[in-house]
């Protein structure tokens, strides 16, 4: 069993396994690729720790996260980890929402769009090629769960930004693995915003 640090300054072990095959008389590695999955980013640490101070801006944190992994690259554990903090990040900005007793609707909106913008823009990035080995490294439950994750975050945020609009209309976020469509209607019963999405990857 070879055993290294992992890279990138990330927390962890790489580990890969050397066998001997009998029928090549050679030592090979096994399985085809070493594995990350112990493998755990540092600046996310930081991300979630800043994330549960009630003085730090969500949609900073979002766009700093977006940022990130766009340009760093993952770990299957990272992957899990992501989209936790994409769901507490909702949770505080519905609870923030709460509290804007002074902010105008509008105002509102353009604020929640602002961080709509930097979810898809993260979800896009975690679905771009460059990742394929975080997800490689996940076993198929993990993977259909932090992908249901991802795909009921897009959901809430699509639903908290239709309960902040009061005018009938849509918005469109396009990104390289992402398209977002939001349909807002006012009901007849003037019951709140009703909105629609369409995911494509």
């Amino acid at each position: 069993m070879s055993t290294q640090k992992c890279p990138g300054g990330a927390s962890g072990y790489v580990k890969w396994q050397c066998n001997f095959n009998p029928d090549l008389g050679l030592a090979e590695w096994f399985p085809m690729r070493p594995d990350f999955s112990e493998c755990r980013s540092v600046w996310l640490d930081n991300l979630e720790e800043r994330l549960n101070k009630d003085d730090e801006s969500v949609i900073r944190i979002s766009h700093e996260l977006a940022l990130m992994t766009l340009t760093k690259a993952l770990y299957s554990d990272d992957l899990q980890r992501i989209s936790h903090i994409i769901k507490l990040s909702l949770e505080r900005a519905a609870g923030n929402v709460l509290n804007w007793h002074t902010i105008e609707v509008w105002h509102k909106h353009q604020m929640l769009k602002e961080l709509l913008i930097y979810i898809v823009e993260t979800i896009s990035n975690l679905l771009g090629n460059a990742q394929d080995d975080a997800w490689l490294d996940l076993n198929i439950a993990n993977r259909k769960d932090v992908a249901s994750a991802l795909i009921k975050s897009l959901e809430s945020s699509a639903l908290l930004l239709a309960e902040n609009t009061n005018h009938d209309g849509s918005s469109a976020i396009a990104k390289a693995n992402v398209c977002k469509l939001n349909y807002f209607k006012h009901s007849n019963d003037y019951s709140p915003l009703t909105n629609q999405f369409l995911l494509f990857t």
